[in-house]
């Protein structure tokens, strides 16, 4: 397998397994950070963090807390409207 190939292949591995572990402990990091395995609480944080929007797991997160009648959070605004300052 070339060099990029098992870049791609690890990279949606982790996605599953990220996106799987949502949908099983919400934002427990560390509890999904101890099922993959070989990756620690802050990289499945980050992980998180970087490709929320992308691939929506937002919504997964929503998913988790409606079957385990977790409250929602409101979601943030965005960071870059400095509106309310003035």
């Amino acid at each position: 397998m070339s060099r990029s190939s098992q870049r791609k292949f690890n990279f949606f591995q982790n996605f599953y397994f990220v996106v799987a572990g949502v949908r099983r402990y919400g934002k427990n990091y560390r509890a999904i950070a101890e099922v993959i395995g070989n990756k620690n609480e802050s990289l499945v944080r980050s992980f998180f963090v970087t490709y929320r929007r992308r691939f929506k797991l937002d919504e997964v997160l929503a998913e988790y807390e409606k079957e385990h009648g977790v409250e929602a959070k409101p979601q943030r605004e965005d960071v870059r409207n400095f509106s309310f300052l003035f």
